[in-house]
């Protein structure tokens, strides 16, 4: 129960996430193997996205949003080197690392502050 409630309240950043996913599956350009590392970077940053919602204590929950704004950044970079800049796409880019950086910070913060996944 407490997952639904968690997930109802993160509804709109998991529909950005799902949304950044399927703009990354349909994005047109030729490197196969860019395009690719594109699709798997989206994947997981819906996939570790889930698992912090689902995590029951706020070390996992933040170590999971960590990761999965690393596959966001990653995502980035990917975009940047084939020169993808659709305004949609970039636009739910912003969005989404905008929210997950602030759930991030705010589960750390829950858990005073401490970042010891970062190292």
């Amino acid at each position: 129960q407490k997952w639904r409630n968690r997930m109802f309240k993160h509804y709109l950043t998991y529909h950005f996430a799902s949304g950044f996913e399927r703009l990354c599956i349909g994005a047109q350009f030729n490197k196969t193997l860019e395009r690719d590392e594109l699709i798997r970077c989206s994947r997981n940053v819906a996939l570790f996205f889930e698992k912090a919602i689902r995590a029951t204590d706020t070390k996992e929950s933040a170590k999971n949003l960590f990761v999965a704004l690393t596959y966001l950044r990653d995502c980035k970079d990917v975009m940047d080197r084939n020169e993808i800049h659709t305004w949609e796409i970039r636009t739910h880019y912003q969005v989404l690392c905008g929210r997950l950086e602030t759930l991030f910070w705010e589960s750390s913060e829950a858990d005073q502050g401490q970042l010891r996944m970062l190292g």
